[in-house]
């Protein structure tokens, strides 16, 4: 044992030595560690645009969502009555819904979902309420929309104007691809509408399968507020509008993370400038 280990500790000694005979490096980093201008400018840059594209995007989303009060816009308040001019006769005041809103007040506010403040008129004797028009722009998913419809006519009758009624088929004539097949009004735009202007029954039925021949039938309404009359709509107003919105929260999500990752990608492969220095 005492010669192996004799020997052991020369073998040490010798690769001492070897080792001590080759060159020396030192390696020398710069502490604090420093950056060229144009890399921090570069990481600054990635982070500036993935930071605008990053709202840009939840800005597109919300708005296609229907979801603007999420981004600071102001919901429909109260304030967009303010062009409501007609008013019921007294006898209609069962049309109210539950907080006491009129139809037409009601129809006002529902009708300002994409297109601004909607003024509703008083009629005078034989005229009538336009229908949903591409050519005055009114084509869209709440104009065209069962609970607009039902307000609008409710509008119409309690003001002594039973005679100006369009048929459902004529109302909607020119909203294809908006009129919903299985509820009454598009919930993103319902959650957005003031807490006091909820849909009244009669305002959630379909017309083409409640009223009689498809026109809007008041005996019917007040037989439907009265709970005389089954309610023919759907269970919820779960939105079926012409903009999936499965598709578009699909799309949404998939856009945010690919810019996520791309952003990612670019902000931490940028070039990077090696200061370590070798001294022979």
């Amino acid at each position: 044992m005492g010669v192996a280990s004799t020997s052991l500790c020369d073998f040490l000694l010798v690769c001492r030595d070897s080792f001590s005979l080759l060159p020396s490096r030192s390696l020398s980093l710069p502490f604090p560690p420093t950056f060229p201008s144009s890399f921090v400018r570069r990481k600054y840059v990635f982070f500036v645009l993935f930071l605008g594209l990053f709202v840009v995007n939840l800005n597109a989303n919300a708005i296609l969502l229907g979801q603007s009060k999420l981004i600071g816009y102001n919901k429909l308040t109260p304030k967009r009555r303010d062009g409501v001019n007609a008013s019921c006769e007294p006898d209609y005041n069962w049309a109210n819904n539950d907080a006491g809103i009129s139809p037409c007040v009601m129809a006002a506010a529902i009708e300002a979902c994409e297109t601004g403040p909607h003024t509703v008129p008083p009629l005078s004797i034989g005229s009538y309420y336009n229908p949903p028009s591409l050519e005055t722009n009114t084509v869209n998913v709440c104009q065209c929309s069962w609970a607009n419809y039902n307000l609008v006519s409710m509008c119409t009758v309690c003001q002594g104007q039973a005679v100006s009624l369009s048929p459902w088929a004529s109302y909607t004539v020119e909203c294809d691809g908006f009129t919903e097949s299985n509820s009454y009004y598009p919930s993103n735009y319902e959650a957005l509408l003031p807490s006091n202007n909820s849909i009244p029954l009669y305002a959630q039925t379909n017309p083409a399968t409640q009223w009689t021949n498809g026109v809007f039938n008041v005996t019917q309404a007040q037989a439907v507020v009265n709970g005389t009359l089954s309610l023919q709509t759907s269970a919820t107003s779960q939105s079926t509008s012409s903009k999936p919105i499965a598709a578009i929260i699909g799309a949404s999500v998939g856009g945010t993370v690919v810019l996520l990752c791309f952003t990612g990608i670019l902000f931490w492969h940028s070039p990077v400038v090696e200061y370590a220095t070798f001294n022979n």
